[in-house]
């Protein structure tokens, strides 16, 4: 029997699929080290496989890491499709608060080391990176759909508040390491709810 197909029978406990384990070691040694402070080996051994293993799932490292930040949208894509989800009976002022309390959670995700996306693109400059595609792509969905809510909620210039917002938020993010989570996650809410009621249409 090949190792990973092997349960440890002292316990009966069953691992997870090599794919699955790979992707879970690098989100953890990635969100902790940064992506170019992590080596293949490490995360095969986190992941408790070997380099050839890691290398049947994914060709390299980058396509690894490309996968690895799909997961990390894939979150954020989930938390518009429930906006998407609400009622058309919710108010727009409840549809808003909604935002910007699903978003603000985001925060806490960025207490020990930062926002995984911010720091992987600051870590990764080549246009041409396949992780680059995953976060260019999501950036522009997320500010479409952005515009969108806002749009639907009758904030004025909808475009000029969702790049506002990002800004807002972008920059909370980054000051999550000196005020705390929590902190920047109340002040975060506190100044979008107050730029995005002075915009909202009578």
């Amino acid at each position: 029997m090949s190792q990973e197909m092997e349960a440890d029978t002292g316990d009966c406990e069953i691992k997870a699929p090599p794919r699955e384990r790979i992707l879970t070691a690098a989100d953890d040694l990635f969100r902790r080290y940064g992506i170019r402070g992590v080596g293949v080996e490490a995360i095969a051994e986190a992941a408790e496989t070997n380099k050839m293993t890691l290398y049947r799932h994914y060709s390299s490292k980058d396509e690894l890491v490309a996968a690895w930040l799909q997961s990390v949208v894939a979150t954020w894509v989930a938390e518009w499709d429930a906006l998407d989800r609400l009622p058309a009976s919710v108010p727009h002022k409840k549809r808003i608060d909604r935002f910007l309390e699903a978003f603000g959670d985001a925060f806490e995700r960025c207490a020990e080391r930062g926002c995984a996306m911010m720091n992987s693109l600051a870590e990764l400059p080549e246009k041409d990176h396949p992780a680059r595609a995953v976060l260019n792509d999501y950036k522009a969905e997320s500010r479409k759909r952005m515009i969108k809510l806002f749009r639907e909620c009758g904030v004025a210039e909808p475009a000029k508040a969702a790049e506002e917002i990002q800004l807002l938020m972008d920059g909370a993010k980054s000051c999550v390491q000196d005020l705390g989570a929590a902190r920047s996650r109340t002040r975060f809410i506190q100044m979008a709810k107050t730029l995005l009621d002075g915009r909202m249409r009578d």
